[in-house]
């Protein structure tokens, strides 16, 4: 190993000087990329010419994941909508903020900040107290006669307000391009699509507020003023506390509220659920939605409501949750001391574990029902190893002992599960490496051999990267026991990044997140349950056929499963349909439709992120580091 570090310390070495200035000016480049994405001038929506854009915001577009020949792959590049949310613009602020504050690190100008939270500010959820910090996803719009705001994706809503309309122009469209046979697979996506956008009306989302409060702990520490930007309109965070605490999945504890949660996600837990099922057990985790059943209920008529009624756990959301709380504490935002209690705590070290488990055993299997929103796990890597950095650069001892209990469950899960798969994903050509997910690498030419595209490469790539150099380094410096693999894609991910992020040879698309349905084998209703019943009470039974699956309709675990119920109902059908055991990636028959969120801005942050890390590293090997 310590031959292997010799070997390309001396060849890092000799390209240095070559390398130097193309490296900061492609930095250079990317920063000055993702400034002028931002949207500065707003426009309005207008059928067929313009989307409405807001000011302030980072873009990003919601496509889908076609895939099998070349006009799939053609109306999977043309087609998309522009979406305007709360979380691409969290994000890409974030990213920079973390460029910054790496070794000679490019900082966004203070307007590029402070047009974005002049943008996140409009995503605080109406329907609390506007002093507080509790997000929602989608701009909001009021309804005078129920008195409730309600959200949703606003473009796609305008598209398919008119449905003829909008089926008569993209029949156009294809048959513009030669296309017209894929409107007969295309029309039942779009149709049902404008059928069920009244359905999008989601709640507040723990994902976002958490972020925006890790958003706030990092300009706490990076300029005065931006934090006092951000203040102003986040005035009681610990409101985001109080609700964490109030709609936590508490499985031990039978209550509707706090112990029901989607039957996906108690597939993808219940191994780790009975390993810890012991009488007065108890036990909390982060959960995405902030509302309850009875709120739902309350709510459903008012296109203010759960998808599919219910809550779950994606893991990535516990990732950003545990982040945010963790910089949150180390940041003394709002006295830590007060609202950092037990039940806080429990929640932290419990969720903390949770994501330490989903890492070290693959996700048990199912990253389709772990990663509900958030498919590629390279970005779960990411968002989970920033946790491992700010715990590992911290001063000591740590405030808790939660802290510390998180530290070296974490580190542990990283470094040796984490690390290998990763380090595993990256394809090799000569001294260059890169990752790919899936986007663009299952269709098929003409002739019907399979091609790469690789339309994901530069951000799956891009987060691996950042995903290594966040678990390996501690206060700015690669750690001494830094594996030589690790070294060696770090240096060779690198590089080829450097030449390739900017040449236009590969798209810059990713899946920054995506709807919780990929495909039929993700739909909750074909999971064993114990509880069937419309939300009015009505039960329905469980051998009842699709037909009795209704937008008002409750399928959810309560509790924790008799395991031998819960292995026999595995073997039964659902609503007609058999449990989905397996998982066989996003590129299947099956997920021809995949809805996904794409940013270019993201992916360009990503990559400039990667690309600071490792000129910081690049510096202090020349500088006689490691």
């Amino acid at each position: 190993m310590a031959t292997m570090k010799l070997l390309l310390f001396v060849a890092f070495s000799l390209i240095s000087s070559l390398a130097a200035t193309d490296l900061n000016e492609v930095i250079s480049e990317l920063q000055s990329t993702v400034l002028k994405s931002q949207i500065l001038v707003p426009t309005p929506f207008k059928f067929a010419v313009s989307f409405e854009k807001q000011f302030g915001v980072y873009p990003s577009t919601i496509k889908m994941n076609l895939h099998g020949d070349e006009d799939h792959a053609l109306v999977r590049d043309l087609a998309g909508c522009f979406d305007n949310n709360a979380f691409v613009t969290l994000w890409v602020t974030e990213i920079l903020l973390e460029a910054a504050r790496q070794p000679l690190g490019p900082a966004p100008t203070n307007n590029q900040v402070l047009y974005a939270l002049q943008a996140i500010s409009s995503y605080h959820d109406n329907n609390r107290p506007m002093s507080g910090s509790i997000l929602v996803f989608w701009p909001q719009t009021y309804n005078k006669t129920t008195g409730v705001w309600s959200g949703g994706p606003q473009n796609l809503a305008y598209l398919t307000n008119d449905y003829p309309k909008l089926a008569a122009y993209l029949q156009k469209v294809l048959d513009d391009l030669g296309l017209s046979s894929l409107w007969n697979k295309l029309e039942p996506v779009v149709e049902g699509i404008s059928q069920s956008l009244a359905a999008l009306g989601i709640p507040a989302d723990f994902d976002d507020t958490f972020v925006n409060i890790g958003l706030g702990a990092m300009l706490s520490r990076f300029s005065p003023s931006l934090f006092q930007a951000w203040s102003t309109n986040n005035t009681d965070f610990v409101q985001a506390i109080r609700a964490l605490k109030k709609y936590a999945y508490r499985p031990f504890n039978g209550d509707l509220d706090s112990g029901t949660i989607d039957p996906r996600t108690y597939l993808f837990l219940h191994d780790y659920l009975n390993s810890l099922n012991t009488p007065g057990q108890q036990g909390a985790y982060v959960v995405t939605w902030v509302q309850n059943i009875t709120e739902d209920k309350m709510y459903y008529d008012f296109n203010y409501k759960m998808p599919f009624n219910m809550n779950n756990v994606d893991v990535t959301v516990c990732s950003n949750v545990v982040y945010g709380i963790t910089a949150a504490i180390l940041a003394d935002l709002s006295g830590p001391q007060e609202w950092f209690d037990p039940d806080v705590q429990m929640i932290y070290q419990n969720t903390s574990d949770l994501i330490a488990w989903a890492i070290s055993t693959n996700f048990s299997g199912r990253p389709d029902l772990a990663l509900v929103y958030y498919p590629s796990r390279f970005n779960f890597y990411w968002f989970t190893s920033r946790i491992l950095n700010l715990l590992t650069s911290a001063p000591r001892p740590l405030p808790f002992d939660a802290m510390d209990h998180a530290l070296a469950s974490l580190l542990d899960s990283l470094r040796n599960y984490a690390t290998p798969a990763i380090v595993q994903s990256f394809t090799f050509e000569g001294d260059l490496a890169y990752v790919d997910d899936f986007l663009g690498d299952a269709d098929h030419n003409v002739f019907g051999k399979l091609e790469k595209r690789g339309e994901d490469r530069i951000s799956s790539t891009s987060m691996a990267l950042n995903a290594l150099f966040y678990t390996w380094t501690e206060n700015g410096q690669l750690i001494s026991s830094t594996p030589a693999e690790v070294y060696k894609c770090m240096f060779a991910g690198s590089e080829w990044l450097m030449d390739n992020v900017l040449t236009g040879k590969y798209k810059t698309y990713n899946v920054v997140f995506s709807g919780s349905v990929k495909s039929v084998s993700d739909h909750p209703f074909f999971y064993p349950a114990n509880i069937i019943e419309y939300l009015n009470g009505t039960k329905v039974s469980p051998n009842c056929n699709i037909s009795c699956i209704s937008p008002d309709l409750l399928d959810a675990v309560n509790g924790i499963f008799n395991e031998s119920d819960y292995m026999q109902q595995l073997k039964e059908k659902h609503f007609g349909e058999a449990t989905p055991e397996t998982f066989y990636g996003y590129n299947t028959p099956d997920n021809q439709f995949m809805p996904f969120w794409s940013s270019e801005p993201f992916t360009y942050a990503s990559a400039m992120l990667a690309l600071t890390q490792y000129r910081a590293y690049f510096n202090n090997l020349n500088d006689g580091g490691h």
